[in-house]
C-alpha cells in the first residue's frame, strides 16, 4: 500500500462529488477536500446514492491513511543482521579474537562501542550469551567496554561515564597485576569481571542501539 493509492482515491472523490471528468467538461459543484481530515460540501444536488459512494471512499481513505502512518513508525525497534536484542539494546559476539583496542575500534566501525553491562540484568544476559557461546574454551576472557587506561584506579566506560554504584567484580579484582587496564568476563572467575592486559588477543562484544527500521512506501 502506498501514497499514490491514496491519490487515487482522493481523485475517485471528486468525480463522485461533481467535479469535472477528464471526458466530460460539465459543470463543478463547491467542495472543500481536506487531509488528513476530509470534509465534502456537496450541496443538496447530490442523492442517497451518491452519498453512500462517498462515504465509503472516506472510509477507505481513512484506512489507507491508518495503514501509512502505521508503517511510518513501526511499534518497536530492531537490530541489525547478527545482533541480539536486549531492550533498547543490540549485542553482537566475536567470533575472532582481538586486544582490547583493536577490539573496540571493530565495535566502532560497526556503529556501536564495545559493550557497557551498566547492570545487573544486562550483564546477565551477556554473561548467559558467553557461556554458551564459549563454554568448550576452558580458559578465556571476554572484553567488553571498560578500562582505567586514562588514570590508574579510575575505570571508565566507552561511552565517557565513570564506573559507579553497581559493579560485578571478581574476589581480589581488579588486581592491576603487571599493568591490567582492560575488563572482561572471566571464565575462571565463573564469568565476573576480571581486569586484563590490554594487548591480550581474546573474545570480545559489541553493542548498538536498536533503531526503527527505514519506511518504505
Amino acid at each position: 500500500m502506498n501514497v499514490s493509492v491514496v491519490v487515487l482515491v482522493l481523485a475517485l472523490l471528486q468525480v463522485v462529488a461533481g467535479e469535472t471528468t477528464p471526458n466530460y467538461p460539465g459543470p463543478r459543484t463547491e467542495q472543500c477536500v481536506c487531509s488528513p481530515a476530509i470534509y465534502v460540501d456537496y450541496g443538496d444536488q447530490r442523492g442517497e446514492e451518491a452519498d453512500s459512494k462517498v462515504d465509503i471512499l472516506i472510509a477507505e481513505v481513512s484506512n489507507l491513511t491508518a495503514e501509512l502512518l502505521k508503517k511510518a513508525k513501526p511499534e518497536k525497534p530492531v537490530c541489525p543482521d547478527g545482533y541480539l536484542q536486549f531492550e533498547d539494546r543490540c549485542f553482537n559476539f566475536s567470533t575472532d579474537k582481538k586486544t582490547y583496542t583493536d577490539a573496540r575500534s571493530v565495535c566502532q566501525a560497526a556503529g556501536g562501542r564495545l559493550a557497557m553491562p551498566k547492570d545487573q540484568l544486562t550483564n546477565d544476559f551477556l554473561t548467559n550469551q558467553i557461556e554458551t557461546r564459549y563454554f568448550a574454551f576452558s580458559r578465556y576472557i571476554v572484553w567488553f567496554g571498560l578500562t582505567d587506561e586514562v588514570q590508574e584506579g579510575t575505570w571508565v566506560w566507552e561511552d565517557g561515564t565513570p564506573l559507579i554504584g553497581w559493579s560485578d567484580w571478581a574476589q581480589g579484582e581488579p588486581d592491576d597485576f603487571f599493568n591490567q587496564d582492560c575488563v572482561g568476563f572471566g571464565s575462571r572467575f565463573g564469568l565476573k569481571w576480571e581486569d586484563g592486559g590490554c594487548s591480550l588477543d581474546t573474545y570480545y562484544v559489541c553493542e548498538t542501539k536498536a533503531t526503527f527500521p527505514p519506511v518504505d512506501y
